[in-house]
């Protein structure tokens, strides 16, 4: 619906602003839509004509609307709390509609403070001014709730990957013995449950970035490591010169100096190693302390998965640690969804109504028969058609019923004609202990960033709708993950084979990838108020980040809930990353403590804001 919004002469705007107040899609927020928005594009123009000398730079995320305020009302003090995500910032809005200047004392026009839509509104009902604002009492009315934005579901991707790989456009299969039963050497599953081509060589396929947030009871308890080039042993000194063995070479006794990088999977041996999941005192206690309830939907529990790691995947460095892309296999019922055949279903369906009719006592058995819930998806049945979504008082309702879902091997109604593997590999990132002389205390600061992402609020990993202000910024900035997602920190088993004297395995930190470095010169007035708002989050939390350098920034493209062919360089998101110094601050201490780093960081990311 159109609203139209005066604004207040003294801000020399004349007339009415008009625009639309979206209604946005699921799963899209905002920030995504705010990009093809004709309304906003335009308010956009208008708001940087404002500054024909270029003193500022230009903004495309702004607090634009003004409030009216009763010139006899009352003086704002404490306002209720208006809508918000949980993650300690009292200003949250669904769009940038959604945020208002308002003058806290009315007959003091130079008094002004930003405020949010929903805030606004309780507080006027409260007072009891209605009548100077209605337009935007009805806005408010319309505004969305703060909800979770999830990402890309890699399922559709990987269900794609399986018909390329059927047809033989992409992957290259392992020389394997297919009849082989045993578990581990060639990946998760034995050799004998795979159907051709698979499983495939590791690195031969394009891989998605798996960026689903796991709780830490759903994370691979053991973690097999295939590591040819014996990337995991590390030594105080420089990077060893290791020697291959080239396999493509006709003489299989000649020794071959290579460069790892240069080297093809499959060339060399492989050398497998076993790692443990070493959860902190503090995952520990919060596992322990949750209550044992239903699995979240499409959460499996894992008690193993594979690692492949290569030098030739190695995408940055730091003052402690090396940082890999690898592939981490896992089974495919943890990354693809089951599925409903809705014909099953309804056949199913129509045989109950039949047993309905002559022994109904057998049919409420049979449904009360300890079904495991989470494999069974509620369906509404009228003539034999489900309703996905209906009612129970509805006139339409005629049945209720649990129906299993599906897991491969499908259904005739469901089944593809392509080959399906229990296992598949995603792309996530692996730090690992620099070699050099300061081995046991690059360890340390390894584990140490493994215990801040255990320790961190759940909100600092999800994605949410909307945006949020902080001081000192007066920007709105999307709410997106602070951190990486956290995969796990592992440590080698007693049981591996000894390392030679002098050498050490590297503990295992396994993260979300989250992009490249950002550049300050480079990003626009909006990305710098974004990565800072990152800090300002942290801060939000209690928690001191020690080490706000751009190397520590990193931005990929996005939108992240959409496919990867779909996501591009307009909408980049930001993540902080490496919280190996990373320290809860007492309350105390906390101004102090925080308006030091934000001074550092100002000038460390040059954001150039004060």
């Amino acid at each position: 619906m159109p609203i139209d919004i005066e604004k207040d002469s003294k801000e020399q705007v004349g007339g009415f602003l008009t625009f639309t107040y979206p209604k946005l899609e699921q799963n899209v927020d905002f920030e995504t839509f705010r990009k093809t928005d004709e309304d906003w594009k335009k308010l956009v123009e208008w708001y940087n004509a404002q500054n024909p000398d270029g003193s500022k730079d230009r903004a495309e995320r702004f607090v634009l609307l003004q409030w009216p305020r009763n010139p006899d009302g009352e003086s704002m003090k404490i306002t209720p709390r208006g809508k918000n995500t949980g993650n300690g910032c009292e200003l949250w809005g669904a769009t940038l509609y959604d945020f208002y200047r308002v003058h806290r004392i009315p007959s003091c026009p130079n008094l002004s403070t930003i405020s949010t839509g929903s805030k606004l509104a309780a507080w006027m009902k409260e007072i009891g001014e209605l009548d100077w604002a209605q337009n935007q009492l009805k806005q408010a009315e319309l505004e969305e709730d703060p909800h979770e934005i999830y990402p890309f579901d890699i399922g559709q991707y990987l269900e794609v990957l399986e018909e390329q790989v059927g047809k033989g456009n992409v992957g290259k299969p392992k020389n394997i013995n297919r009849n082989e039963t045993k578990v581990g050497r060639h990946g998760l599953f034995p050799p004998s449950q795979y159907p051709a081509p698979w499983p495939l060589k590791p690195f031969s396929t394009p891989t998605v970035r798996f960026q689903r947030k796991l709780p830490t009871s759903f994370l691979p308890h053991k973690l097999i490591v295939h590591d040819p080039w014996n990337v995991l042993e590390v030594a105080p000194g420089k990077e060893p010169k290791r020697h291959y063995y080239d396999d493509s070479d006709d003489d299989d006794d000649k020794k071959a100096e290579l460069d790892p990088a240069e080297c093809k999977w499959g060339t060399i041996p492989d050398i497998l190693r076993t790692y443990n999941l070493q959860l902190s005192d503090e995952a520990k206690n919060r596992q322990n302390l949750k209550h044992i309830g239903p699995r979240p939907e499409g959460y499996k529990v894992c008690p193993e998965a594979h690692l492949y790691i290569t030098p030739k995947r190695r995408i940055g460095s730091g003052h402690h640690s090396f940082v890999y892309q690898v592939e981490l296999e896992l089974p495919r019922s943890m990354l693809v969804q089951p599925k409903i055949c809705f014909e099953c279903a309804a056949k199913e369906w129509m045989a109950d109504q039949e047993i309905l009719k002559t022994n109904p006592e057998a049919l409420f058995r049979k449904q009360d028969n300890d079904l495991d819930r989470q494999q069974y998806y509620s369906l509404m049945f009228k003539g034999g058609k489900p309703f996905q979504e209906s009612d129970r008082m509805d006139k339409r309702f005629a049945a209720l019923k649990y129906t299993k879902q599906q897991n491969p091997p499908y259904c005739e109604h469901l089944n593809r004609g392509v080959p399906i593997p229990p296992s598949h590999k995603v792309s996530v990132t692996a730090k690992l202990s620099l070699p050099d002389g300061r081995v046991e205390a690059h360890s340390k600061h390894l584990r140490d960033e493994a215990e801040s992402y255990q320790a961190f609020p759940s909100h600092m990993f999800e994605h949410w709708n909307g945006y949020n202000v902080l001081q000192p910024m007066h920007h709105p900035t999307p709410v997106g993950a602070v951190a990486p997602q956290f995969y796990g920190f592992y440590v080698p088993d007693k049981s591996n084979d000894p390392v030679k004297a002098g050498r050490y395995m590297s503990p295992i930190l396994l993260l979300e990838h989250c992009g490249v470095q950002v550049n300050p010169e480079k990003l626009s007035f909006d990305h710098k108020q974004e990565c800072f708002s990152l800090l300002r989050r942290l801060h939000a939390a209690g928690y001191m980040h020690n080490s706000v350098y751009q190397r520590n920034i990193l931005m990929q493209y996005g939108p992240l809930q959409m496919s990867p062919f779909q996501r591009s360089k307009e909408h980049l998101r930001f993540r902080l990353i490496d919280y190996g110094r990373t320290v809860k601050v007492k309350p105390e201490e906390a101004f102090h403590q925080f308006t030091k780093e934000f001074t550092e960081a100002n000038a460390n990311l040059k954001l150039g804001f004060f």
